[in-house]
């Protein structure tokens, strides 16, 4: 995103895909702003359209990973993990949490699985999937999963579901598209929900981006624009699939309904008719 003076506008002038990612390097002149962009791996850039007068964000293609206005409700980063792998060591809660799941591990055991795990994927395939899967087999008869069949191969898609609990249905829908080889999914989970620094760690460390609630007016709105511009990018220009629930908290009447908000806030940054919005995704 490029800092530009309120009220300022910069409508998507220039597209540098067709550039050597090797040798990427550019110089645009904006009257008296110019602007240098050199990077030496494969990136994506687009100058973008920014109005700031509302802090709406109408941006397509800036495919260097997490984008920085995204740092407060992110996932974590590969490069992230090590640090807060090693936060879990020293965290007893920890190894409470695990011994409860897995009650034939010893605290060595937890260690020795959990150290030298350096990536999101690691923590996934060496933690959160065996956890969930054990958690399944043991308080579960049966589970019954259809329409797998309809999904894309290589392709991201947006999950929009009722809940009767956030981490537990997502998980579940994890491990059932893991074991039909597709790749697991980002869940948006409340800031409600995060009540320690534990379970922030650990759902942050399995694909879980922060919905921000109980917000003043003027906060909702521009959270709704951010988790908006953040579910575009992470299902277009990531090409990682998301879940997320219909609704906030679960239904007390039984009529699962989705939220027609939740629409809006996907459509938020689209400047195409309501429905046209929804294709990407």
């Amino acid at each position: 995103v490029i800092p530009i003076s309120s009220r300022a506008l910069i409508n998507c002038l220039v597209t540098l895909r067709s550039l050597n990612p090797f040798d990427m390097r550019a110089k645009l002149s904006f009257r008296a702003l110019s602007i240098t962009l050199l990077q030496t791996f494969s990136y994506k850039i687009e100058i973008c359209t920014f109005a700031s007068l509302d802090f709406r964000l109408n941006c397509k293609e800036t495919h260097m990973g997490y984008r920085k206005e995204f740092d407060e409700i992110r996932p974590y980063r590969d490069q992230e993990v090590p640090t807060v792998i090693e936060r879990l060591k020293q965290d007893p809660a920890f190894f409470t949490m695990m011994k409860f799941v897995h009650p034939d591990w010893s605290e060595e055991h937890i260690n020795e699985t959990i150290t030298g795990i350096s990536t999101v994927a690691g923590f996934q395939e060496k933690v959160a999937y065996p956890s969930m899967r054990i958690l399944i087999d043991k308080t579960v008869k049966t589970v019954t999963i259809s329409g797998l069949e309809n999904l894309k191969a290589r392709k991201s898609h947006l999950f929009i579901s009722n809940h009767r609990d956030i981490i537990l249905d997502s998980g579940i829908l994890n491990v059932a598209l893991v074991e039909a080889n597709y790749g697991t999914i980002y869940t948006a989970i409340g800031n409600n929900l995060l009540s320690s620094n534990l379970i922030t760690d650990l759902t942050k460390l399995n694909k879980n981006f922060v919905v921000k609630r109980n917000t003043t007016a003027r906060e909702f709105y521009e959270n709704s624009i951010l988790l908006s511009a953040f579910i575009n990018y992470t299902i277009i220009d990531l090409q990682n699939s998301i879940w997320i629930a219909q609704r906030e908290g679960r239904t007390k009447d039984g009529l699962d309904k989705t939220q027609p908000g939740l629409l809006k806030m996907l459509s938020i940054n689209c400047d195409k008719e309501f429905r046209e919005c929804f294709k990407d995704l």
